[in-house]
């Protein structure tokens, strides 16, 4: 009896967060595996972002270098340009994790053959996303204290920037 109590409440609560992290317009949310979630996820990133805050070791990014930065993410890959400098990889999520994960990988760029460690979660129509820049440890928070190396960005999608025009 324990066993179908279990069952039934990771059930649930699996379905529940497939409905709350699907945004898509496909119809009701359907129970899958943990792998289509992350899927479905890493869809909702597809376009372009733009950076509207940012904090690194506890300071303020400098809005002069926030205005030269892009974000396109498309198919579970992404590219950053600050200028004229390019970084180009892919990212993994996991959405069952609290906060939910992601790792982004380096494939071109400064930051090629480098593995960040985030968290990130989504607020109305930001994304936000706290970076470990350097070495393993993964955030546990949404915050950036004064003299470390984790990045907390905000990132809005520039469709969602349009239709607010």
């Amino acid at each position: 009896m324990n066993k179908i109590l279990c069952f039934l409440v990771c059930l649930t609560v699996f379905t529940l967060s497939c409905f709350i992290y699907s945004q898509e317009s496909s119809g009701p949310a359907v129970a899958s595996a943990t792998d289509e979630t992350n899927e479905s996820m890493l869809k909702q990133f597809d376009g372009k972002w733009s950076l509207k805050e940012a904090m690194i070791g506890g300071s303020p990014f400098p809005e002069e270098v926030m205005k030269t930065i892009t974000l396109t993410m498309q198919d579970g890959g992404y590219e950053v340009r600050v200028g004229d400098v390019r970084d180009k990889g892919k990212l993994k999520v996991d959405v069952s994790k609290s906060p939910m994960t992601m790792d982004i990988t380096g494939e071109e760029g400064p930051n090629k053959g480098k593995v960040l460690r985030c968290i990130f979660k989504i607020e109305k129509e930001k994304l936000i996303i706290c970076y470990q820049l350097d070495g393993d440890e993964r955030p546990t928070k949404f915050e950036s204290e004064k003299g470390s190396t984790t990045m907390l960005a905000t990132y809005e999608h520039a469709a969602k920037q349009e239709e607010k025009k």
